[in-house]
């Protein structure tokens, strides 16, 4: 194509569509352009490729006009692949679905990416569908597009406006830029080799930082307006880059830390002089933080990954160095509390690699220790601050210049399937030697109990435990979640996780680095924790938790078993939370991190607590409208200790059918006591009954109104459970001593401790179950006598109970089998003398008197 648009029409060029168009196709394709005047491209077609076009002016003159324009926005693509044309002014793209820009050179034209249009505030492509790699342009805008790829991109100034879309990372390599930065939240931006000018993240709310991490480079500052370094509500970390900077310390700063910001510095140096040394920051450089921003200083140090391996003839132990593995250190505080990875990295062909160390922050805090890790197809390592031998082998701490080698244990298990579950598991093999993975017995229901000790294994994608059991007895679980991949461990189905010790090791549950947490999701299955660790769970944003125990989920800690809560954003972000699932907490830990967030939060439920300690979190214990039992409670390091708010209720049921808002009528109530249950040897249920005046009796008004005041019938405790015979659930009332739940009256009950039954631990007794057949009244709360009332037909009828007929005085106490009392529980209450109102277990309800139609029971 030669010579377009030659009388230099404004709208013309060598490729336009007059505008309007709702749909179409355009494919561009093995074509040189020349003297395209004004624009090249300028389309509003939906669909747009361009492929191996190259456009010039002859003169070499700078076109007004756009090198690329394509306008249509919803569920528009646009694919381009070597495509040059560097004689124009300005290029821009409103495809909301997919764009993607290989081997793009539009020379200095500034870009726009603006899905739907500069008026549109829809999301655009993200992911696989935003790819950009070999990229030249001028000063680029990016509005609410996340491209998963910027690969060699030159350009002037790179602006990124709007939320992240979603989790993933954008993966930068080979940046050229003038200032690059995001104006928005929830970013996480890896950038390798970098030249810039300036970089910045901007969010305006704390509760979704952006993380952005710039690994190798240069910075070349020179505004006298702008910081080299600007963070807002962001995290952003610099490794191994030399900034060379002519105005900071004079206005403007290295490093800008503005509110709730973190800025890493690590091996970064001003003008040639090194930000940190091993005592943290040397002064050099010129920074400056918010009171609620932190800026960290630190530099190198070096780890090797090695296996011990046998070689030669005879074979002879030795330490052989592996590549291509990834090591790590994470810093820790002074209680040994990890505070976050500093960085990840790749070991050469010698088995070694610098690490990111932290020595000190801008509060004047210095740091030594470093919690080491490596892993890869060689095995793993994670070797604590805590640990002996880091204890003996460095004595100083691993700091800037510290060298330690890693040995890696071969991951016997390394569970990296797709969609995997028990039946995955139960079909799992090693590939060396066939054999599965060991088994201890089977559940009730028939499914494996699977069990590890001391085994190193990872997960590297989701597994469901639906109906299963795993055991890891001093084994360590570790999920390999990365930037861009995130496993899930559901329990669900009746399943367990058991986090136990064995003789030699803990058991524990994390992830490969702090960083990338793993999602939890206990859904009707049991996560227990006994004596063994588990950290690095993902907080949800929605459900503000990381461990949350909703309706079906049961969390069983105990056995000094620990609980390691992520840093916070909010003080509401839970590390355990109780939302109508049952706990059981004794004697165990939950530790937070660095005073942030809730370490356990108890709301609509109930629970049991005893010897619990929780640490380091800006709220020990918060109780919201619940109703936790907390019997030893140790609180260290906390803002607050224990925040209660409020607390749960019961229904209230009237007798009055206006208040009730029902029929006259008998009504059936359900109370569900689930959230009550807990791990506790019995649940004591009671209700108040609350004497009004007037009387109840719908048929004989003559009737004092000291007596029925109100009427009730069949009163059951019902229990929903899994049988262990055939795995089906089960409801059913609790109807006599030889029913699933009962429990006993007395420690001589003969039921007290046999197989099958609880051990009697105080509380009342019995079978709590009855109907209006079997006639008896209790005397009312003012009675002074010593009997409990009339209970003769309970003795004598009630299927439950004896069944015998006793003299006097005998009927007129409860037989100990009536696992029903009506007890006194408060002085003010009406009226203040005698024996009554009655409580009556049973009516007087002929038909002759009138108990029929919507009145019979």
């Amino acid at each position: 194509m030669t010579n377009c648009n030659t009388d230099g029409e404004t709208w013309g060029g060598a490729i336009v569509n007059f505008p309007g168009s709702t749909g179409g196709m355009l494919h561009v394709e093995n074509v040189t352009i020349s003297n395209a005047y004004v624009n090249l491209i300028d389309t509003d077609i939906q669909h747009v490729t361009v492929s191996n076009v190259t456009a010039s002016i002859a003169s070499g003159a700078l076109q007004t006009g756009t090198a690329f324009s394509s306008d249509f926005g919803v569920l528009s693509e646009v694919q381009l692949y070597n495509f040059v044309a560097d004689d124009y002014t300005s290029a821009s793209i409103n495809a909301q679905g997919l764009i993607n820009m290989t081997e793009v050179d539009w020379g200095d034209a500034d870009l726009t990416i603006a899905p739907g249009g500069s008026s549109s505030t829809a999301n655009g492509p993200f992911g696989d569908n935003a790819i950009i790699d070999d990229l030249t342009v001028g000063d680029m805008t990016v509005y609410r597009t996340q491209p998963s790829i910027m690969n060699d991109v030159t350009a002037g100034h790179i602006d990124f406006s709007g939320n992240a879309i979603n989790t993933d990372a954008m993966v930068i390599t080979n940046l050229d830029s003038g200032r690059f930065g995001i104006a928005g939240c929830g970013w996480l931006v890896q950038a390798s080799t970098i030249d810039s000018d300036r970089l910045y993240g901007s969010c305006s709310s704390s509760a979704a930082p952006n993380t952005m991490i710039f690994d190798g480079g240069t910075l070349t500052h020179t505004s006298n307006s702008d910081h080299a370094v600007y963070a807002r509500n962001s995290k952003i970390t610099l490794g191994d880059v030399a900034i060379t900077s002519s105005n900071a310390g004079s206005g403007v700063y290295l490093a800008y830390g503005s509110s709730n910001a973190e800025i890493k510095l690590i091996e970064v140096s001003q003008n040639g002089n090194d930000c940190a040394g091993t005592s943290g920051a040397t002064g050099n450089c010129d920074d400056y933080t918010s009171s609620s921003a932190t800026i960290y200083y630190g530099g190198f140090a070096e780890l090797m990954a090695y296996r011990v391996e046998a070689i030669g003839t005879p074979p002879t132990p030795t330490n052989v160095p592996k590549s291509g593995h990834v090591v790590s250190a994470s810093v820790v505080d002074s209680s040994g509390s990890e505070l976050f990875e500093v960085g990840s990295h790749i070991t050469n062909s010698t088995g070694e690699s610098q690490v990111w160390v932290i020595t000190g922050d801008s509060n004047g805090v210095t740091y030594s220790n470093h919690n080491l890790r490596a892993y890869g197809p060689a095995g793993q390592n994670e070797t604590k601050s805590t640990d002996s031998w880091y204890i003996s082998d460095l004595s100083s701490g691993f700091t800037i210049g510290s060298t330690y080698s890693l040995m890696l244990l071969p991951a016997p298990v390394d569970l990296n399937g797709t969609n995997m579950d028990c039946a995955y598991l139960a079909a799992w093999t090693d590939a060396d030697t066939g054999a599965g993975l060991p088994t201890n017995g089977t559940t009730p229901t028939g499914e494996a109990i699977y069990e590890f000790d001391g085994t190193p294994m990872t997960l590297s994608d989701d597994l469901t435990l639906d109906g299963c059991v795993v055991r890891l007895l001093g084994a360590s679980l570790t999920v390999k979640a990365t930037a861009t991949s995130t496993p899930t461990l559901t329990i669900s189905n009746g399943g367990k996780l058991v986090i136990g010790t064995s003789t030699t090791a803990t058991g524990g549950l994390q992830a490969f680095t702090s960083s990338y947490p793993y999602d939890l999701d206990i859904q009707d299955g049991t996560l227990e924790i006994d004596g063994g660790t588990i950290r690095d769970v993902a907080q949800d944003s929605a459900t503000n938790s990381a461990i949350l125990v909703a309706p079906g989920a049961t969390l069983i800690v105990k056995n000094s078993g620990t609980i390691y809560g992520s840093s916070a954003t909010s003080d509401d972000m839970a590390t355990v939370k109780v939302a109508g699932g049952s706990a059981n907490i004794d004697s165990s830990t939950i530790i937070n991190t660095a005073n942030t967030g809730t370490a356990l939060w108890v709301e609509e439920s109930s629970g049991s607590f005893n010897n619990i300690a929780v640490t380091n979190a800006a709220v020990g214990i918060q109780s919201y409208n619940a109703a936790p039992s907390i019997d030893g409670f140790t609180s260290t390091g906390n803002t607050v200790g224990i925040d209660a708010h409020g607390g749960m209720t019961l229904p209230t049921i009237y007798r009055s059918t206006s208040l009730e808002n029902v029929a006259r009528g008998w009504k059936t109530h359900e109370v569900d006591m689930s959230a009550f249950i807990g791990a506790a040897d019995y649940l004591q249920v009671g209700a108040n009954s609350i004497y009004g005046g007037g009387y109840a009796t719908p048929t004989q008004s003559w009737w004092s109104s000291s007596r029925y005041y109100m009427i009730t019938d069949r009163w059951n405790m019902e229990l929903t459970y899994t049988d262990a015979t055939t795995g089906l659930v089960v409801s059913e009332n609790i109807t006599s001593d030889e029913s699933e739940g009962y429990y006993p009256t007395s420690a001589t009950d003969s039921k007290s401790g046999t197989p099958g039954y609880a051990t009697y631990a105080g509380g009342e007794g019995g079978v709590a179950s009855w109907h209006c057949n079997y006639y008896a009244y209790s005397y009312g709360p003012k009675y002074t006598g010593s009997f409990d009332g009339f209970l003769s037909n309970i003795w004598r009828s009630w299927p439950a109970g004896p069944l015998t007929s006793v003299s006097y005085p005998a009927y007129y106490y409860y037989p100990d089998e009536f696992g029903f009392r009506w007890s006194e529980i408060s002085e003010d209450y009406n009226p203040r003398s005698g024996s009554y109102p009655y409580h009556y277990w049973g009516y007087r309800t002929s038909t002759f008197s009138g108990w029929n139609g919507i009145y019979e029971p």
